[in-house]
């Protein structure tokens, strides 16, 4: 019962959020473009901070991994035309093309929940990836397209040094804090140190921020995670 408690929870105050972001987005509030990334920074985050109430059966990370998952259905439902929700479209789109949701925002929900499946609590590179995907790569788009019209990479001219800076910085507090945060509640299955968790944090957000700042367009929600967890899995051992 915990747990279904824990994922209603974890759903509603998840589909509040994305709503009231598209309810600021449509009476014009909020840009369009800003809206898009706060959810993306935002949505992930708050996912994560539901991760203690669940317990310690083996269905848990199933469950908690569903809000996600279930997301990515909704998207890819409204992407298609097949359900119809204005409110999403208006704070997860560039354009206010619904079918823009077929590809970053479906491919976010996705990844989020797979992170959580296969890492779950047992391991600190699942939340760490999840963290650098969502603050990193959220904090580089805002900050780049403010401060980054001087500082273009030469090797990415989309990409900006202060893009690549926020992502670096936005990516190693947010998993620092995650990771203090969950062991806080004991969610931790081995106990980290807290310089092993801010080394660990800067090392990963740094190449998560290397990886974001490449020429490559339209999959930074696969390949910064990616990188991220890897980079992770390969510092913590775990």
């Amino acid at each position: 019962m915990k747990n279904l408690w824990a994922f209603f929870w974890t759903l509603a105050t998840c589909a509040v959020f994305i709503s009231s972001l598209g309810l600021a987005s449509r009476r014009k509030v909020m840009d369009q473009t800003l809206s898009r990334k706060v959810m993306h920074i935002g949505n992930g985050i708050l996912f994560v901070l539901f991760w203690p109430c669940y317990t310690e059966h083996a269905v848990s990370k199933y469950l908690c991994a569903s809000v996600p998952l279930v997301a990515a259905l909704h998207f890819a439902m409204v992407g298609l035309g097949a359900v119809t929700d204005e409110s999403l479209v208006a704070s997860a789109t560039r354009t206010g093309d619904r079918r823009e949701l077929l590809r970053g925002p479906l491919l976010y929900g996705t990844i989020i929940g797979t992170l959580t499946i296969i890492f779950w609590r047992e391991s600190p590179s699942g939340v760490t990836a999840i963290a650098v995907l969502c603050a990193g790569d959220g904090l580089a788009d805002i900050v780049g397209r403010r401060l980054g019209a001087a500082n273009r990479l030469p090797y990415s001219p989309d990409k900006s040094a202060a893009g690549s800076m926020a992502c670096f910085l936005g990516g190693a507090v947010a998993a620092g804090a995650c990771l203090v945060y969950l062991r806080k509640w004991n969610c931790l299955s081995q106990e980290l140190g807290t310089w092993e968790i801010a080394l660990g944090s800067i090392i990963t957000a740094g190449v998560g921020a290397a990886v974001e700042s490449l020429p490559l367009a339209e999959v930074d929600n696969w390949t910064v995670p990616l990188a991220a967890a890897l980079t992770a899995r390969a510092f913590f051992g775990y």
